[in-house]
């Protein structure tokens, strides 16, 4: 979907979305998928967290973040 995230080997991915982060974590919210706001860790600046869980968890997950990102108008260089 083009936003940079830490590849990592935990249950969960770090994604840096910018200065529409705050939008995203209430978008998701709506559609009942919990995203972390962690633009108030050190070094982590507009970035969101979201848990990956089952199969079925995660096809919701990312269909929420696909739309939730077309609701927010968030684009890779926001």
């Amino acid at each position: 979907m083009g936003m940079p995230y830490w590849p990592g080997h935990a249950n969960f991915i770090l994604m840096k979305i910018g200065n529409r982060h705050r939008a995203l974590v209430e978008a998701m919210r709506r559609r009942e998928v919990l995203v972390r706001d962690r633009t108030a860790d050190p070094g982590c600046d507009g970035c969101v967290r979201i848990t990956l869980g089952t199969l079925a968890h995660t096809q919701k997950g990312m269909a929420a973040l696909e739309s939730s990102l077309k609701e927010i108008a968030w684009h890779p260089e926001n």
